[in-house]
């Protein structure tokens, strides 16, 4: 189910201003064509009296036209105020929502440990989101308050009150502060990772790219999320490549739409799968240069012309670099980025174009989207639809930090997104469905990626055509299901 919705409009209070708006502009228009009208009598009765020819009839319709316009004037006057009224009446919600916000805030981020328990106590225990981006942010307090915890006899000593007394000026020194822990965090871990060879930025070169047959493409959110699980069952020996899918859409006017779908983590220990331990550093640290490339590269490969549109799709890591190329130059130079969606991905402190709308499906429960630890932006472009459930029962009492990661999960729950009335969520779906146009189906190609070894040169892709087949699907074939599924 979706528990919540943020951004897609420039306020997140609900009102129906624009039908007062509507109105003022109606009675606008009745004042002026009803003045208009008057005019138009007082005019004839001016010419028509002094020769003794006005009709008495003049006179009451003049009166009427007066009274009527008096009306309309009262009501012009009675919308604005109330215009007025409501612009006042959100702004002070919405100041008191963001006090109340802000309040809750500042006490879970004075206690990141309490944080923490209050979830680990709940009836089905487990790290929420909003508890680990606090706690990735805070968690050199959240370890001091675990000791103080733990070792209840260090309150008495005289080692807390000097570790605080020389804390803030060793941040300050070092520059450390709640906004840059959890970038500083993740730069230590590429450090250390570099040091035992888990981590090594080359160049990605493109293999090959395969023609896979088609399959149905219903345009909406559910089936980006669906294209996701079946290049997560690629069959890519995933210890030496990735995969990444484009699917080739014909538009409404004849210009074809590419979705490039983004796998997420499929190795942690290759040097040559682009989507391991290097590409999360990547694309968390330095935006992902050498995935925009192979992504140019895979573009070209498929026949994609300059200036089509193209939708950036992934999952976990997926989604980091999805964003990334959302705001990459060279590929925003050559095609159109309309549009991304990334899934369970940690991408709220990467810039995303406001002409580029971006949708961000979450689960309340997973721990990756918060290891930025900061929220999403809710904005008109960029809107974050947060999900609640399992695709397995079990998994709700599982104490498994990763269960709710599971693309099963976002599987299953993202079809309720096909239904969802938030507006930033129709406004997505019909998006989709514009890019779809009149089609039903879409072409498959799969591109083998694999990251440079030190010294070699990046390959030039070559093109595996598809085998000469007959079949071409129908609008009732359930292709989604025959293409990647086991």
């Amino acid at each position: 189910m979706t528990v919540w919705v943020e951004g897609g409009t420039s306020s997140t209070t609900e009102f129906r201003r624009e039908e007062l708006e509507k109105a003022r502009a109606l009675l606008n228009d009745a004042h002026a064509h009803l003045t208009e009208a008057e005019s138009w009598y007082m005019k004839a009765q001016g010419k028509t009296a002094p020769f003794g020819l006005f009709h008495p009839a003049v006179e009451p319709v003049s009166m009427t036209l007066w009274r009527v316009i008096s009306n309309v004037d009262k009501l012009r006057f009675d919308t604005a105020k109330n215009l007025t009224r409501l612009d006042l009446a959100i702004q002070t919600y919405e100041g008191s929502e963001r006090l109340v916000v802000e309040a809750i805030d500042r006490v879970r981020s004075d206690h990141p440990l309490a944080s923490l328990l209050l979830d680990l106590l709940d009836e089905s225990p487990q790290l929420s989101t909003e508890s680990g981006e606090l706690i990735m942010r805070r968690w050199p307090s959240f370890a001091q308050e675990a000791i103080m915890l733990l070792f209840p006899a260090l309150k008495a000593s005289s080692l807390v009150e000097k570790a605080e007394s020389v804390r803030g000026p060793v941040e300050e020194f070092l520059g450390v502060s709640e906004e840059n822990v959890p970038e500083n965090t993740v730069r230590a871990a590429e450090w250390i990772a570099e040091r035992f060879d888990l981590v090594e930025h080359l160049p990605i070169n493109v293999e090959r790219a395969e023609d896979m047959g088609y399959r149905e493409f219903r345009g909406d959110l559910s089936d980006l999320v669906a294209m996701s699980r079946e290049l997560d069952q690629t069959s890519v020996p995933k210890e030496t490549a990735g995969q990444v899918m484009i699917a080739e859409v014909e538009g409404l006017a004849g210009g074809k739409t590419y979705v490039v779908t983004l796998p997420g983590t499929t190795s942690l220990d290759s040097l040559e799968n682009p989507f391991s331990m290097t590409g999360i550093a990547e694309g968390m640290l330095h935006g992902s240069p050498h995935v925009a490339q192979a992504t140019m590269e895979s573009l070209e490969a498929v026949g994609a012309p300059a200036g089509s549109r193209i939708i950036l799709n992934g999952y976990s890591q997926g989604g980091i670099h999805a964003a990334n190329l959302a705001g990459n130059e060279a590929l925003r130079s050559r095609y159109d980025v309309s549009q991304i969606v990334t899934v369970g991905s940690p991408v709220a402190s990467i810039e995303i174009p406001e002409e580029v709308k971006a949708l961000h499906i979450e689960h309340i429960d997973d721990a990756v989207p918060a290891s930025d630890g900061v929220r999403n932006p809710a904005t008109p472009n960029r809107v974050t639809a947060y999900l609640s459930g399992y695709a397995n029962l079990d998994d709700h009492l599982a104490l498994n930090p990763l269960r709710a990661h599971r693309l099963e999960n976002y599987h299953l729950q993202s079809k309720q997104l096909t239904f969802d009335d938030s507006p930033g969520i129709v406004e997505a779906n019909a998006a989709l469905a514009g890019a779809a146009g009149i089609a039903s189906v879409a072409k498959i190609h799969r591109v083998t990626w694999k990251r440079s070894t030190e010294g070699s040169l990046p390959k030039m892709a070559t093109r595996v055509p598809q085998a000469k087949s007959s079949f071409r699907p129908t609008v009732t074939e359930d292709l989604g299901v025959k293409v990647g599924s086991k």
